[in-house]
Formats: structure tokens, sequence, C-alpha cells
């Protein structure tokens, strides 16, 4: 990645990489500096864009969320669609596993209040909780 890239794509491209580190090797084979250097950058300019593991690990989970939810057609409401819904959220966690595993570990972190995907989580709640 050391060509000359918009801001948004460059972190687009990050944590396309962090989320194939993860899904290879789980989240224990993701680090600030391997994350930097198969990026093809300097773990500085890799804080650029996501200051601590912590920062970047969220902003991972909610790429996790657009890749694994993009092509989910949501039924509209009716018998059957909460099934539909949940065969693919399963169907995505199988496929996904060490992605899924993640997401848990974050989650689960962001119950204090001062752990960076902590309002992520909440706002998180309250989408899936009113659609």
């Amino acid at each position: 990645m050391s060509e000359r890239l918009e801001p948004e794509e460059r972190r687009r491209r990050i944590l396309a990489t962090a989320m194939a580190i993860i899904d290879s090797e789980g989240h224990q084979g993701l680090s600030m500096r391997r994350l930097a250097r198969e990026c093809g950058m300097s773990a500085p300019g890799l804080m650029h864009y996501f200051p601590d593991l912590a920062t970047l690990v969220v902003a991972v989970v909610d790429y996790r969320d657009q890749r694994d939810f993009a092509g989910v057609e949501i039924p509209p409401p009716g018998p059957g669609m909460t099934r539909t819904v949940l065969d693919a959220v399963i169907g995505n966690i199988i496929a996904r596993p060490k992605a899924a595993e993640l997401f848990a570990i974050v989650e689960a972190q962001a119950i204090d209040p001062r752990h960076p995907g902590h309002q992520y989580f909440r706002a998180r709640a309250e989408s899936v909780a009113t659609d």
C-alpha cells in the first residue's frame, strides 16, 4: 500500500488487511506493528488513522458488520423474517468464526464506559432494538 491514497481509501485498506489477518489467524495475530508492515506503512503512519489497538479493533468490528451484512437482504416484516435474519447472522458466524470471536471479546470489553467501543456498542444495540 505504498501508493498515495485518499484518507478514506487508506483507512478502508487498513481495515481490510486487519480483517484478513483476523479471519486467518484470529485477533491474537493482530498487532499495530504487523498491520503497519503488511499495509506498507510505518507504525506512526498507521497510528495517524488508529491511535491504539483498542480503537483499531472497534473499527474492525464495525468493518466486519458492514462486510458481513452488505449482501444480506432483510425481508419485509412477517412470518419467517426473524428466522431469515438469524440464519444470515449464524451463517456469517460459521463462515468467519475468528471475526465473531473478536466481536464478542470487544463487545464484552466495551461494557466499560472508558473503552473506545462503548458508545459504538450502545448505539449498535439501540439501532438493533429499534429496527
